[in-house]
């Protein structure tokens, strides 16, 4: 995905063929994964919780997340829970 703005806090699949990262879309903060072998960036969830890139993001502008073990799901928190 092209325009304005930029990417964070980038997690890299365990088998080395995904790249997960949190972008803001107009006034939504979205989770992508960019495939790794074709380029292409896949929003696969767009109900984080907004992220802190206007606040003073002492810990980061969106929390820590990762890959399950098999890299078939993503923990992420999103709405105040933890969403897999």
């Amino acid at each position: 995905m092209r325009g304005p703005g930029g990417a964070f806090r980038p997690v890299l699949s365990h088998d080395g063929n995904n790249l997960a990262f949190v972008r803001r879309i107009r006034e939504k903060t979205v989770l992508f994964i960019r495939d790794l072998d074709s380029g292409i960036d896949k929003p696969v969830y767009t109900e984080l919780s907004k992220d802190q890139q206007e606040a003073w993001a002492l810990f980061g502008v969106y929390t820590n997340y990762a890959f399950s073990p098999d890299d078939k799901e993503i923990t992420i928190w999103a709405k105040v829970k933890f969403t897999a």
